[in-house]
């Protein structure tokens, strides 16, 4: 998906549709490089670090509730066989739970005592299921952040002609929905990453509209818009590399070869100027690291020097005989 630089009218109207979340969710499906949202990363932040808030407290009023069921050990029958049988503990809750529902009167019958060591059950119980849900609710939440940041950011054509749409004629989002577009280190792509190295940025540049669908258009369309599938990008770019990669090899063979055997100081003048040439194809066209950019460039140099000394080789035995 791409737009061209012309100035024309705003988005083309589709009769079916109003102008606005049913438009701009049909142009969002019709292209995965359009799929592009709000990715809400200070909220998503902000409500871990509420979860966590909450975790530290009931952490806390975990802990002192240890320390008074340690000092209180001996007085309490429940907590002393829950240490070691937590369903003893929710029996007690449970019971606790039906005198309250019961409307106090089992309570009363039993004796005061009974009564505060039931409560105690009843109220470890209570922190023990918040604790497993909110719990569950930070661990969610830390997965779901982490996944949604692992999320590609839009590529650049794919952003700049979303932003042409959206805006074009006026915003097709009005309200607080305006802001959706305004921070784009806050969006994320939900369609699946296509190659975006340089020399498929080039080749989308400046050959996409010759390589755009020739299917109907879409009624939905802004007048600017033209689509191409990822895979004649794809193809060019292979193609552009073959031929690069071809003549940088093959032509640093016939160069080497019409050099005279005795001017080896501009042989090896030539073998670093094509390993430059190389090392600056694969850095700046390619999406290789440092070190795949370094052991590519060491081979071709190897293979530069191979070919180079098996020439002064054979010169040698020949001026020898």
């Amino acid at each position: 998906m791409s737009s061209s630089s012309q100035k024309k009218p705003g988005r083309s109207q589709d009769p079916e549709r109003l102008d606005g979340i049913p438009l701009l969710s049909t142009f969002m499906a019709t292209d995965e490089d359009a799929a592009i949202f709000r990715n809400f990363t200070r909220l998503g932040v902000r409500n871990l670090l509420h979860l966590q808030n909450r975790l530290n407290e009931l952490e806390a009023n975990l802990d002192m509730m240890d320390k008074e069921d340690a000092k209180e050990l001996e007085l309490n029958a429940y907590l002393r066989r829950g240490a070691r049988a937590y369903d003893s503990i929710r029996d007690a809750a449970a019971q606790y739970e039906m005198c309250l529902k019961g409307g106090g009167e089992d309570i009363t019958r039993n004796s005061c005592l009974d009564t505060v060591f039931l409560k105690q059950c009843y109220e470890r119980v209570k922190i023990h299921e918040e604790i497993a849900t909110v719990l569950h609710q930070y661990r969610r939440a830390t997965i779901d952040e982490h996944q949604i940041r692992s999320l590609p950011k839009p590529s650049q054509s794919a952003l700049a002609t979303f932003k042409r749409y959206f805006k074009a004629g006026g915003s097709i989002l009005i309200g607080h929905d305006k802001k959706v577009i305004q921070n784009d280190e806050d969006l994320i792509a939900l369609g699946a990453p296509s190659e975006d190295d340089r020399l498929s940025r080039l080749v989308r540049y400046s050959c996409g509209y010759c390589l755009q669908s020739r299917k109907s258009p879409n009624p939905i369309h802004h007048p600017d818009i033209f689509y191409f599938p990822p895979r004649r990008v794809q193809i060019l770019s292979y193609t552009i590399t073959a031929i690069l990669c071809g003549i940088l090899l093959v032509g640093a063979m016939i160069c080497l070869s019409l050099l005279d055997e005795r001017s080896w100081k501009l042989r090896i003048a030539l073998v670093a100027l094509f390993t430059f040439l190389f090392a600056a194809f694969i850095a700046l066209l390619t999406n290789a690291r440092r070190a795949e950019v370094f052991g590519s460039t060491a081979a071709y140099a190897a293979v530069l020097v191979v070919y180079m000394s098996a020439g002064f080789g054979a010169g040698g035995r020949t001026g020898s005989m």
